[in-house]
């Protein structure tokens, strides 16, 4: 095995190793360094199968303060659209390290060959920043001038059902609907080392980081199952049972780790990588499925309620909170275990001046018949707050928390509280349609935990509202 060089860099000219924090950004075709693209394995200006693709813009751009500007991500090969994410520029124009894109590749609309276009847009200025991203096979040899570095990349797991099938959720609270998938959790992968017979899987309580860290071990708090023999044909896992059946105390965020020597290690170093579907993102999540959330509404007043509004980008680094300062971000999360679908919702997320829960959202004079839950729809379009930069804030909820609001720039009301409510709108209509949107009306709780209308039974009317900002 030869040692890396600067060879490998020259060959990598869109980035080499570490992450955004390095400062390193790509070219773009504006032939300025204006954008930098990196993947959940912390590479630069290239993608695996299996990662998540995310962006930093610097701030020579000099993008408009609390501005929406969209990143599209497009798959060249084929000119297919795979992923469209609107995000807040701060007071100061500046957009963080953010995700655009999940599980690029371990469907069918990309190929390990295929090539990526990525797209800073605003609607006045049309393409502000602009690159493409070639997908890389998971063993790649990179080759120049007689030399050859053989640096091994981690296999590709991913979580599956019982074909083999790619599968980023699991459904539970009822028999799943169409398109949803039960437990029990698969695992099934591809470039593993030649020449391996057997690995060890774990599944775990999903986790940022986990390089050089031993694998979780029953006493740990974030083991759930394992280690699971996994069987290699050739280098690749077949779809093997871990043999967990995931139940609805079990709802939220998992990872799959595979430990490829089984030395009880999750190694990452030059020349040998264990593999994870879950470094850096979620690897699958457990969650109520549409007969669930059905049952749920139907009892209980039709509505579907969670916290939305939280503290920080990080999953692991914030909060559910209630009450901000002007000073503060607010970003916007969805708990896994109110999302919809195999591969998560793309929703519309609409702010909202707070609207009095018995007068408005619980009163059926103001409900329109009809609507995709059949419960019946509000219209909410003359309540939906400006000055939130533009047009409505449109992306997945498969995602990290996303800026939703900068407290600065909302309308002032004379030093006086502010109260909001917000509604994550999955027909992007401009209507809350009972038992289908969700909306943050949830100013008691501090958890993600979905709620209903016989929740807030007993909480009186001025204590039910999305968030303030003082």
């Amino acid at each position: 095995m030869k040692a890396p060089s600067i060879v490998l860099l020259g060959i990598l000219a869109l980035g080499g190793c570490g992450g955004l924090e390095s400062g390193s950004f790509s070219k773009t075709k504006h032939e300025s360094s204006l954008m930098a693209i990196s993947t959940s394995g912390g590479e630069q200006g290239l993608l695996r199968s299996g990662r998540s693709l995310n962006i930093a813009i610097n701030k020579d751009l000099k993008l408009r303060a609390n501005t929406n500007y969209t990143v599209v991500v497009t798959n060249l090969s084929t000119q297919t659209e795979l992923a469209r994410a609107d995000l807040l520029s701060d007071m100061d124009g500046l957009i963080e390290l953010s995700t655009v894109a999940h599980d690029v590749g371990e469907f069918d609309d990309v190929g390990e060959r295929d090539t990526l276009n990525v797209k800073v847009t605003h609607p006045d200025s049309g393409v502000l920043a602009e690159d493409d991203v070639p997908m890389m096979p998971s063993l790649p040899k990179f080759e120049a001038h007689g030399f050859q570095i053989d640096e091994v990349q981690p296999p590709h797991l991913f979580s599956a059902d019982s074909t083999g099938r790619p599968q980023n959720a699991f459904v539970v609270g009822g028999p799943p609907d169409e398109g949803e998938v039960a437990g029990p959790i698969y695992a099934a992968g591809k470039g593993f080392p030649t020449g391996v017979e057997t690995v060890d899987l774990y599944i775990v309580k999903d986790g940022d980081r986990w390089k050089n860290q031993p694998m979780p071990q029953p006493s740990d708090a974030s083991f759930v199952a394992g280690p699971v023999l996994g069987k290699l044909q050739n280098g690749t896992l077949p779809p093997t049972s871990l043999g967990w059946v995931p139940e609805t105390k079990h709802v939220g965020i998992y990872d799959i780790l595979v430990d490829v020597d089984r030395n009880g290690t999750f190694d990452y170093s030059f020349s040998a990588k264990d593999g994870a579907d879950g470094e850096e993102k979620v690897g699958f999540t457990v969650q109520y499925g549409a007969a669930w959330l059905r049952l749920k509404a139907a009892m209980a007043g039709k509505h579907l309620l969670v916290n939305l509004a939280y503290t920080s980008s990080s999953r692991s680094g914030g909060t559910w909170a209630n009450s901000y300062s002007q000073s503060s971000k607010i970003y916007s999360y969805v708990n896994p275990p109110v999302q919809k679908g195999s591969r998560h919702g793309y929703v519309q997320k609409l702010l909202v001046a707070h609207q009095d829960w018995s007068q408005f959202w619980n009163n059926p004079d103001k409900m329109v018949q009809g609507g995709p839950g059949g419960f019946g729809r509000i219209p909410i379009n003359d309540h939906v707050v400006q000055g939130t930069g533009g047009t409505p804030q449109q992306g997945c909820t498969n995602s990290p928390p996303v800026t939703l609001v900068n407290p600065n720039a909302l309308p002032q009301n004379g030093g006086q509280r502010r109260k909001f409510d917000v509604v994550f709108d999955y027909g992007k209509d401009g209507y809350y349609d009972l038992g289908v949107d969700f909306l943050d009306v949830v100013s008691t709780r501090t958890d993600g935990a979905l709620l209903t209308a016989e929740d807030l039974k007993g909480i009186p009317d001025d204590q039910i509202f999305g968030f303030e900002v003082n």
